[in-house]
C-alpha cells in the first residue's frame, strides 16, 4: 500500500448479518454487530444494503419502510 504525506491507516469492519422482514429485530441485530465491530476499534463499519429490512413482497415492504428520522425516535 502506498501511503501519501499525512494519510493514516483505519480500521475497517464489513458486517455480515442475515435480515429478516421484522425492521427492529433487524435494528437490535445491526446495533450489536456495531458495537462489537466499534468496540474491536473499527472506524469505518459497513453494513449489508438490506440491513433493516429484507422484504420481498411490495405491500409489506411499503407497510414496513420509514424515514431515516424514524430511526432516530
Amino acid at each position: 500500500m502506498i501511503m501519501m504525506s499525512g494519510e493514516k491507516n483505519i480500521k475497517a469492519a464489513c458486517i455480515q448479518m442475515c435480515s429478516s422482514t421484522e425492521v427492529e429485530i433487524n435494528i437490535k441485530s445491526a446495533v450489536s454487530f456495531i458495537t462489537e465491530a466499534a468496540k474491536q476499534g473499527a472506524e469505518l463499519i459497513i453494513t449489508p444494503e438490506m440491513t433493516t429490512l429484507l422484504e420481498r413482497n411490495s405491500e409489506g415492504l411499503f407497510e414496513k419502510v420509514r424515514t431515516e428520522y424514524r430511526d432516530w425516535e
